[in-house]
C-alpha cells in the first residue's frame, strides 16, 4: 500500500472525527462510548471481504463508529459497516457504500457489540476505523 499518500488523509479524517464530537455533544458523552475509551484501528481488507471486531460499548452513552478506506493508489473506495448486538440484531449501519462511513447508536446495556466492515470492491483496501 502506498502509505505516504494514505497516512496524511487518515490523519485529516482522524482530526475531523476528534473535533466533531466535542462540537455536537457533551465531552462526557462523546468520549465514553467504548469501555476503555476511544479506539483506533488500521488494517487491510481483501477484495470482497469483511471483518468483524467485537467492541464493548457502555449503556446510555453515545456510541459511534467511523471508518474510511483507500486503495493502493490512495484513492478513497466504498465500504460499509454494520453493528450488531450479542443476539445478532442490527443496531446501527451505514451501507450506502461511500468511502467514509459513520454508524451511531445508544446501547441499552453495557456489553459486546460486533462491528462488521465490508469491502464490496475487487481490490484490497486499507481501512482506518475510529470509535467514540
Amino acid at each position: 500500500m502506498r502509505l505516504k499518500i494514505i497516512l496524511p488523509l487518515l490523519a485529516l479524517f482522524a482530526l475531523l472525527f476528534t473535533v466533531m464530537p466535542s462540537v455536537t455533544a457533551a465531552p462526557d458523552v462523546a468520549t465514553k462510548g467504548v469501555v476503555g475509551g476511544p479506539q483506533e484501528f488500521l488494517f487491510e481488507l481483501d477484495a470482497y471481504a469483511h471483518t468483524v471486531t467485537p467492541l464493548p460499548f457502555r449503556k446510555g452513552k453515545a456510541a459511534a463508529v467511523a471508518a474510511i478506506a483507500f486503495n493502493e493508489y490512495g484513492e478513497p473506495v466504498p465500504i460499509g459497516v454494520t453493528i450488531t448486538d450479542f443476539r445478532g440484531k442490527v443496531v446501527a449501519y451505514d451501507l450506502d457504500w461511500s468511502d467514509a462511513i459513520l454508524a451511531a447508536f445508544v446501547p441499552s446495556s453495557t456489553r459486546l457489540f460486533h462491528v462488521s466492515i465490508s469491502n464490496p470492491t475487487d481490490e484490497a483496501v486499507a481501512v482506518f476505523l475510529w470509535t467514540s
